[in-house]
This record gives structure tokens, sequence and C-alpha cells, in this order.
């Protein structure tokens, strides 16, 4: 019983040497395999190496651009412009007697044949450079077969001393009952059967027993002529009068 107590001291003594041994190995392969147990300095690794990440980069929206401001153009203020007046008013020389007149004036489709005029008869006044025909006013028919005693006309030609018609710088002035008051002027071209300088105004669309007063004006509507008295009669025979006013003494027309 004693010899089995021994043998087993002896051997827990046994293996605790060998532990003791073996932990002396270990402890002098760990010095032998890790400096710093010698004081050494050991470079330290990271265990891992992180990469960077991205930044976002801030990108600004579109710039708002404002859009064309319309800008008005300019609106240029209307001169005022001159009123025309009249430097002479005209006044008829002789008065006709006032009757009905119709204010209808259709223009006929044909115009009346110019009368020949003789030498010229000099108004008492003598001062004018133009006086009517002597033989003026000539009466005739509308030559219009269409329109017939629907028209009433007033024709003629400004003619001067050579007795060629003036057709530029003079007007015809016809005044009547009720306010009448019109202007014809000569013709520059030549107007077959008629020719050049014929002037001609309707004065009514029906034949009437009216008067109207006849006179030559200047551009500047200065009289220049002796007054001529039209009367007529009603007679579709006689609806269209023809005068020619003749150059009598020298004129400088404006």
């Amino acid at each position: 019983m004693k010899r089995s107590s021994a043998a087993t001291y002896n051997l827990i003594t046994g293996l605790f040497g060998i532990l003791t041994l073996f932990s002396c190995i270990c402890v002098g392969a760990l010095l032998l395999v890790h400096p710093s147990f010698l004081g050494r300095q050991v470079a330290q690794v990271p265990t891992s190496i992180v990469a960077p990440t991205d930044t976002k980069t801030y990108t600004p929206s579109a710039t708002f651009t404002p859009s064309i401001t319309f800008t008005p153009s300019y609106t240029p203020t209307p001169l005022a412009t001159d009123t025309i007046v009249p430097t002479n008013t005209l006044v008829p020389t002789e008065t006709p007697p006032p009757t009905d007149v119709s204010t209808d004036t259709p223009t006929p489709k044909n115009t009346p044949a110019i009368v020949a005029t003789a030498v010229p008869t000099l108004s008492a006044a003598g001062s004018y450079a133009f006086v009517p025909g002597s033989n003026a006013p000539a009466f005739s028919p509308n030559p219009d077969s269409t329109t017939g005693c629907n028209v009433m006309a007033i024709a003629g030609q400004i003619l001067d001393q050579n007795n060629k018609p003036i057709t530029a710088k003079v007007e015809v002035y016809i005044a009547g009952p009720k306010g009448f008051k019109k202007l014809a002027k000569p013709n520059p071209v030549n107007v077959a059967p008629y020719g050049v300088g014929f002037w001609l105004l309707v004065i009514n669309s029906k034949v009437n027993s009216n008067a109207y007063v006849v006179e030559v004006l200047d551009s500047k509507g200065t009289q220049i002529s002796s007054p001529m008295t039209v009367q007529f009669t009603a007679d579709c025979q006689n609806n269209v009068a023809l005068i020619d006013f003749i150059q009598t003494g020298p004129i400088t027309l404006p």
C-alpha cells in the first residue's frame, strides 16, 4: 500500500517537471520570435486598409434666365397741320332769283360739243383779263340720248389771246340758288371730240328755270373775268349752256 502511494507521488512530480520544462521552452521561443519582448521598436501595421469614400460634389441646378422684357416702341406725336384759310371770299356779282333746285347731279355719258364763239365783246367794266364770248351763253340739248332731260349742265373753254385753251392756274366758279357753289377745272388732256381745256359741270338732274352766275378765277381764288349769268328755261332742248371765256389783255397767272 505504501509502495503504491510513493509511485503515484513520483509520477505527479515527474509530470510537473515536464510541464515546467515545456513552459521554459515556450517562453524562449516567444523571445526569439517577437523581438518586442527584448525592447525593440516594432512597426505597427494596420490590420486593414480602408478605401476613401466618394464625396458627393454639389451640382447647381439650371440657373433661371429672365425672358426679354418688352420695351414699347416710340409713338410719334402727330404734328399740328396748318389750316388753310382762303384768301378771298367769292361773292357773285349778281344774285339770281331763288327757285327750287334738286341736289342730284348725275354726270352725263356724253358731254356737249363746244360751240365756236365770235370775237368777244368787252364788259362795261373793261378791267377783267377774260370776258365771255359775244354769243355766250349758247344753249343746246343734251347730246346723250340716254340721259336726255335728266341732265342740266354748263360747259366751255378758257382761251388765251391766241385762241389757245388754257389748262392750268385757272378754274371756273359757278354759283346758284340755295347756296349752290361749285368749281370746274379745264381738262389738260385731249378728250375727243371736245379737245384740250374743256370744262363741264352738271348743275342738276332735271331741267329747271334757275339762273346761275359763272366766273373765271385764278389759282388763288381771285376773280379774273367778268361774270356771266346763265338763265335756264326748263326746256329739254336747251338744258346745256356753253360759254367760252376769252383773254382780252395781258395777265400773269399765279
